[in-house]
């Protein structure tokens, strides 16, 4: 049976059958859409060039540090990824 993720009633039974057991995990289309919607209100807070806690600046106790753009790329998807196409 496959996990199917929407964001909202992911349990600890599901949990565990995915990570000890290795059951199938899927993105619902709407946590997908969703996801999407959130990473273009990123990206343009990104393109407003501001300072953002662990966007565009370090954590923690690095907080204070701005990220070079280049540093930012090391943590940002490719282009037209989707999250699938992450490294597990």
């Amino acid at each position: 049976m496959t996990i199917t993720l929407n964001g909202s009633d992911l349990t600890v039974t599901q949990v565990v059958a995915a990570a000890r057991h290795g059951e199938t995990v899927a993105l619902a289309p709407e946590a997908l859409a969703a996801m999407r919607r959130s990473r273009a209100i990123v990206q343009d807070v990104l393109a407003g060039g501001e300072p953002v806690y662990g966007l565009t600046t370090g954590v923690g106790e690095r907080k204070a540090y701005l990220l070079d753009p280049a540093a930012r790329q090391r943590f940002q998807p490719p282009p037209g990824a989707q999250p699938q196409d992450r490294p597990g």
